[in-house]
């Protein structure tokens, strides 16, 4: 039943718009990776051609999704194709390294996050997902933790985002006069680079420590690998900057290494996780246990996705972006995925609720995604622009 509801799938991609056409294919080549790998990568690269002859503006969205969903398909294929995306390099490294871990690229991941193709914008955030997925590697784990060291040396605090707790979190697997030498490094170049102001807030239960410094807020966030590592070195700090020395007493161990210290599951810890009850996201905030989502038929997600939908073709101010990036499109997406992943085929008779055909056939491709338990893929979500209103004899926004 899956093959044949693929098989519509394909057959629609082919009549599709170009746009449409394009993404459809991206996203069917993740799920043909369910099928056969080699397809998989035929209908890739037929997607990234297409793709690639669409004009600017919706281009730039579409190239975007192009290397997310690239990585998760051929991660060699993905890195050829990020030089070509408009977003900010550690947006789309991040997003790809995710990607690939997510889809079982393990060791694809590790080699880009060991030897970074580019010193521009290392992934922290990425580097720390991959770190608590090598249960067993820990060469691995040192080796990224090392190239994350030499990015962050070199780049400057505003695109450091996530080092400190990458850095806290797993320290400990270098040898103690490596991590020191390290820490210290890191310290002299926080201190160098220029101080600003924010207001950071750290917090963990009722102990709360906040700062106005970006400087000590960046400093303490490497207290705890500090004090380990260079007591004196800690302390000397302290007695120098105020908001730091104030933080040290709420969190002794510094912050990261006390509220987020590494976490490893046990068999049995992740055998509890299967068990325990799956939701459905309804728009950005609300989550509906999946036994009630089940129950009522998708009642609550598919009126938010038509209310999305109503907005996203209002004749008044039509949304102009690509429609794979609809806000309606996602939610649709996301309620065939749970369904497929719940109900298996069976979950087909839903996309008859989906008035648009476009949409209709972005969220078959997700049944089949489920269905095969694959990983969920989110995606750009771009609202209609606001309506230009006339007011006071100017027009404004």
């Amino acid at each position: 039943m899956l093959e044949q509801i693929l098989s519509e799938v394909r057959g629609l991609a082919e009549q599709s718009d170009p746009p449409v056409r394009a993404a459809a294919l991206l996203h069917l080549a993740r799920v043909l990776t369910a099928f056969d790998q080699a397809e998989a990568e035929d209908v890739l690269e037929k997607g990234i051609a297409l793709t690639l002859e669409i004009a600017k503006p919706a281009n730039d969205a579409l190239t975007s999704q192009a290397a997310t969903l690239a990585a998760a398909v051929s991660p060699a294929r993905a890195l050829r194709l990020m030089p070509l995306v408009a977003d900010p390099w550690h947006a789309r490294a991040e997003s790809m390294i995710f990607s690939m871990l997510r889809h079982g690229h393990i060791a694809d991941a590790v080699s880009y996050l060991s030897e970074p193709p580019s010193q521009e914008h290392y992934p922290f955030s990425a580097a720390t997902e991959a770190m608590r997925r090598l249960r067993n590697n820990e060469e691995a784990r040192r080796n990224i933790l090392r190239a994350a060291i030499r990015a962050r040396l070199n780049e400057s605090a505003s695109s450091a985002e996530g080092f400190e707790m990458l850095f806290s979190m797993w320290f400990r697997i270098l040898p103690d006069e490596e991590a020191a030498a390290a820490v210290r490094k890191i310290a002299r170049r926080i201190i160098q680079e220029p101080d600003g102001e924010t207001d950071a807030r750290f917090s963990s239960g009722s102990s709360v420590a906040q700062f106005s410094s970006v400087r000590e807020s960046r400093l303490f966030g490497i207290f705890g690998p500090l004090r380990s590592l260079d007591p004196e070195e800690a302390d000397s700090l302290c007695r120098k900057y105020r908001q730091l020395a104030a933080a040290a007493l709420v969190f002794p161990r510094g912050y990261h290494s006390e509220a987020t210290g590494p976490h490893e599951e046990s068999p049995s810890q992740q055998s509890a996780q299967c068990t325990q009850p799956d939701y459905i996201t309804v728009g950005h905030h609300r989550l509906l246990p999946m036994p009630e989502a089940l129950k009522t038929e998708f009642r609550e997600p598919f009126d938010e996705a038509l209310r999305l939908y109503a907005r996203d073709t209002d004749p008044a101010n039509p949304n102009l972006a690509p429609r794979e990036c609809w806000p309606s499109a996602l939610e649709f997406r996301n309620i065939l995925y749970k369904a497929g992943q719940h109900e298996g085929h069976a979950a087909a008779r839903h996309l008859n609720r989906i008035p648009d055909r476009d949409l209709r056939l972005f969220a078959a491709i997700e049944l089949i995604a489920g269905a095969k338990g694959l990983p969920q893929f989110g995606g750009l979500s771009i609202p209609p622009r606001q309506p230009t209103i006339k007011k006071r004899g100017r027009w404004a926004k």
